[in-house]
């Protein structure tokens, strides 16, 4: 059985696309589209506009692939 990432409390609510790309086991640009087609949550930050991607989204779409309805 293959188990979800383990993350401390503090990192939990965001994190960034290149994290996301570890736990999904996907490219940066990979994670970036996921973004772009609403797979994932996330937002903007700062002045270069660097994706934040909440965590718990990166949990459910890795739920939704795993277990497809």
């Amino acid at each position: 059985m293959n188990r979800l990432p383990f993350l401390p409390a503090s990192e939990t609510r965001d994190i960034t696309s290149t994290t996301a790309a570890r736990i999904l086991s996907v490219s940066h640009d990979t994670v970036n589209r996921l973004v772009e087609m609403g797979e994932l949550r996330a937002w903007r930050v700062g002045s270069r506009g660097r994706w934040r991607i909440e965590y718990a989204s990166v949990i459910e779409y890795l739920s939704r692939i795993r277990h497809p309805a």
